[in-house]
């Protein structure tokens, strides 16, 4: 894992864009999420995915392709989960 001043860091890349988020902010990893496409949606909103008989928002930077490697589950603050999509997830250095 990566780390910054307040802890490790994830590392998480898409084909167009790599972003960081906190550690302790991620609370899930799913590989090869099932993305149900939803007509309509900004650019950026890859669709949704169900989780524990939840329906979770994703989100990707750029085009989605067919399928991404992987999802990271986060904690919103007012509760409630999200979903960043990613072709590659790493620690960084």
């Amino acid at each position: 894992m990566g780390t910054d001043e307040n802890g490790r860091v994830l590392h998480l890349k898409s084909r167009e864009e790599s972003f960081e988020i906190k550690w302790d902010n991620s609370c899930r990893f799913i590989m090869k999420p099932n993305v149900i496409k939803v007509p309509g949606v900004p650019a950026k909103a890859a669709g949704m995915m169900e989780l524990d008989g939840e329906l979770i928002s994703l989100f990707y930077p750029g085009e989605l392709s067919n399928s991404c490697a992987c999802a990271v589950i986060i904690r919103k603050r007012g509760g409630g989960f999200v979903g960043l999509l990613a072709d590659e997830i790493d620690g960084g250095t």
